[in-house]
């Protein structure tokens, strides 16, 4: 009976798309590893001493990837509505989430996403958090 399970496994073991917890609580750091803040009214910028730095949040991963799978894309205009769907449904999961357990599909849409919406800072951020093995 072992056998049996091993051989179903080695042959369609990378067929299952296991699923890992990941942390979207966890802060986005900026490139000198500050928090990144998120400010109202942002137009002088999030000043030390103003009223915008006292109401700044800090970002967290969930509120990247969540905007990322809200988001239009140009590329994107005849996406169908059942895929739009799925992807407010999942930024929804992911918004607050403590430790949200995602498919590799999942997190490969999200990686997708994420790459199309931001900068380099926040895509290297981001993915580390979401693949820590990834190079």
């Amino acid at each position: 009976m072992g056998i049996i399970i091993s051989f179903f496994l080695l042959t369609f073991g990378g067929f299952l798309t296991p699923a890992w917890a990941i942390d979207f609580n966890a802060i986005m750091m900026d490139e000198a590893d500050q928090p990144i803040l998120d400010c109202p009214n942002d137009a002088q910028g999030c000043v030390p001493g103003t009223e915008a730095w006292a109401k700044a949040r800090k970002v967290t991963l969930g509120m990247i990837v969540s905007k990322a799978l809200f988001a239009s894309y140009p590329d994107e205009q005849q996406l169908p509505a059942d895929e739009k769907w799925n992807r407010a449904a999942l930024a929804m999961r992911v918004r607050d989430g403590k430790d949200v357990k995602l498919t590799v599909e999942e997190i490969a849409l999200i990686k997708k996403l994420v790459g199309k919406a931001y900068s380099p800072l926040l895509v290297y951020r981001a993915f580390t958090l979401l693949d820590p093995g990834q190079k």
